[in-house]
């Protein structure tokens, strides 16, 4: 069973009508919310009966999924008996898994769904220890075999690519005992990434700083993106500053959690024989490596156009001397352009109508049937994500504050959410998994509509200017900093491969190295910088942070065709969003026109960002001349 979630690290503190801001500055809890703005858990499981009800069913049909151990190729009906059941099964712990994480992630000071999470995951062991001969008896079979189990039995079809993919794996499969054993390890394999959501989100304590109006404002993840983005330089250096700070004080925790995580998965490369972290991480979406060499390769020819786009940065904003609190700080002084949430809507449905009704209709099921929990309250989960829960529908977290890059996270998460409806109403569960390296493409489609969409309807010259300079940040955000992220993310893991200990030290020395390199001269970073890694909770995730990149390219290709052969290709567009994971990712964009394998995509854009540039330069001198 897959877990389907996705996490974007932008959001921000709210500024809309339904604050949730109290009088004192303080962050509302949840009970102080509107619901209107909150997601419907109860669409899951209207009571904790209800969840209770299905764990007991998943343990019973444990006991009988494991008893077909030893017997799954005697006959193509016996196997096709059980994928049903074990479907069955997977489809329920999904929902207790899902319901129990959504929980937790709207407040995370509400110990009882923790509890839940934990119910369900040491469920999720049981079961995959009681189906542990899975794999290896699969891994059995050849190609040839498989075809004739599907002639006989046309209804094993539906599970052709999950199988096949069992097949292709099969020399990296353990004997059943082992996979038995590896799924017992899976809670403490996670224990890490737990523990570091726990210190993140609950127990690091953020300082007061002053904002704009000079209002004591409670620093946190999720009004940080904003803070940054204030025309008052004391204000950005102080969230910046305070924010980095923070994490660093527990530096040498953070390494070790960083550590653990690494380790746990050279450890599972090691017992799966795979040459190293990086190669076993890939193989699950059958990604050849020469795609993520390609990627950081190719980007790094890039970085003479990152770093002139820096020094225009700094001349326009007229800076003795930049720091990474700057980046975010419009060209325009007062040329923020705000889009409350309600608004924001209505912009997304005419951004995203060269996708055609089909897909409008889907988008507005989401926003009026409360898919989507908006704005911050306390103890909420930073950051932002899609989770689809398979026959129910997909959940999006936000910290909704009616900033550009709140909007464009608001389409970016819908685009999740909407492949997700797409993929799970169009196939069974095994195929329903959306792999990130195509799901991004959903999101990220949507950005760049969105940004082409409002970059056509304003003729304001500093509004223009604004959105150059957005589109500019987020290929940054998408294609640099993710391949910043994904070189650093190589690098440890490397390491951790040769045996050695990732120490504080070492991850902070070679984070500001390779942050150095991407910053470029025209930037002087702080001392607080070397703390960066600490925050991201992607390095948990093994291996996730270059599909953001490699996705960027291809919708970049994706947006293009919608937008220059109109319906021809958005009907195109919607069987790939709805193919799920019925075909490797790399065919399914090769189909689409797409060829990750080679650095094209990312070279065009590379060039794309270099033509933005351009015309920031240009518009910037417009505006700016007499200065």
């Amino acid at each position: 069973m897959k877990r389907i979630t996705s996490c974007l690290l932008l959001t921000a503190f709210s500024l809309s009508v339904a604050s949730p801001v109290l009088a004192d500055g303080a962050v509302k809890s949840r009970s102080q919310m509107d619901p209107r703005y909150q997601w419907r858990l109860e669409d899951i499981y209207p009571s904790g009966a209800a969840w209770q009800k299905d764990w007991k069913e998943v343990k019973s049909q444990t006991e009988a999924l494991a008893k077909y151990e030893g017997k799954l190729l005697s006959s193509p009906r016996t196997l096709l008996a059980f994928l049903v059941a074990y479907e069955s099964a997977c489809v329920k712990l999904s929902r207790l898994f899902e319901y129990a994480q959504r929980g937790s992630d709207q407040d995370t000071s509400v110990s009882s769904f923790d509890a839940l999470v934990g119910k369900s995951e040491v469920l999720f062991k049981d079961v995959s220890a009681a189906t542990a001969f899975l794999s290896p008896e699969i891994a059995r079979m050849t190609e040839k075999k498989l075809a004739q189990f599907v002639a006989q039995e046309p209804k094993l079809k539906n599970y052709r690519q999950f199988l096949s993919n069992a097949i292709r794996q099969g020399r990296h499969t353990l004997p059943k005992e082992q996979e038995a054993l590896l799924a017992q390890s899976g809670e403490v394999m996670g224990v890490p990434e737990n523990a570091f959501g726990k210190l993140a989100d609950t127990d690091l304590k953020f300082p007061t700083i002053k904002d704009e109006s000079g209002k004591d404002t409670e620093l946190s993840e999720g009004r940080y993106i904003s803070l940054l983005e204030s025309d008052k330089r004391e204000v950005r250096k102080n969230a910046y500053v305070g924010l980095l700070s923070t994490y660093g004080a527990v530096n040498n925790t953070m390494a070790a959690l960083l550590n653990g995580q690494v380790k746990a998965h050279v450890f599972n490369r090691t017992v799966r024989k795979y040459p190293s972290a990086i190669a076993a991480a890939l193989d699950n979406e059958n990604i050849p490596i020469k795609v993520y060499d390609s990627l950081v390769s190719t980007v790094n020819e890039g970085l003479p156009t990152l770093h002139r786009y820096y020094a225009l940065r700094k001349q326009v904003l007229n800076l003795p001397e930049q720091r990474p609190y700057d980046w975010s700080v419009a060209l325009v002084p007062g040329s923020k352009m705000e889009f409350p949430f309600e608004e924001g809507k209505k912009i997304i449905n005419e951004a995203l109508a060269p996708l055609g009704q089909e897909y409008l209709k889907v988008l507005n099921k989401g926003f009026d049937s409360r898919w989507v929990d908006v704005y911050e309250n306390k103890g909420k989960r930073s950051g932002a994500y899609s989770a689809s829960v398979y026959g129910v529908h997909p959940y999006v977290l936000q910290s909704y504050s009616g900033t550009y890059w709140d909007l464009s996270t608001l389409a970016h998460e819908m685009g999740h959410a909407v492949n997700g409806y797409f993929s799970q109403t169009s196939n069974n569960f095994f195929n329903a998994d959306n792999p990130i390296f195509v799901a991004e493409v959903a999101s990220q489609t949507n950005e760049i509509l969105l940004m082409d969409y409002l970059l056509k309807k304003t003729t304001d010259r500093k509004q223009r200017l604004f959105l150059l300079c957005q589109y500019a940040d987020g290929i940054i955000g998408s294609i640099f900093r993710q391949t910043q992220y994904a070189e650093f993310e190589k690098t440890i893991h490397q390491k951790a491969d040769g045996g050695e200990t990732l120490t504080s030290d070492f991850l902070n020395g070679t984070w500001n190295s390779i942050l150095k390199k991407y910053a470029g001269p025209a930037n002087t970073l702080e001392p607080e910088s070397r703390f960066g890694w600490s925050r991201v909770p992607h390095f948990y995730y093994n291996f996730y942070v270059y599909k953001y990149s490699t996705s960027y390219a291809a919708s970049l290709a994706m947006a293009e065709k919608i937008e220059k052969e109109g319906q021809p290709a958005a009907r195109k567009y919607l069987r790939f969003l709805k193919a799920g994971s019925s075909k490797y990712p790399v065919q399914l964009l090769q189909e689409a026109g797409i060829d990750l394998t080679t650095p094209q995509p990312v070279k065009t854009t590379v060039k794309k960002f270099g033509e933005i540039v351009d015309q920031i330069e240009a518009l910037s001198k417009e505006i700016y001349a007499g200065r």
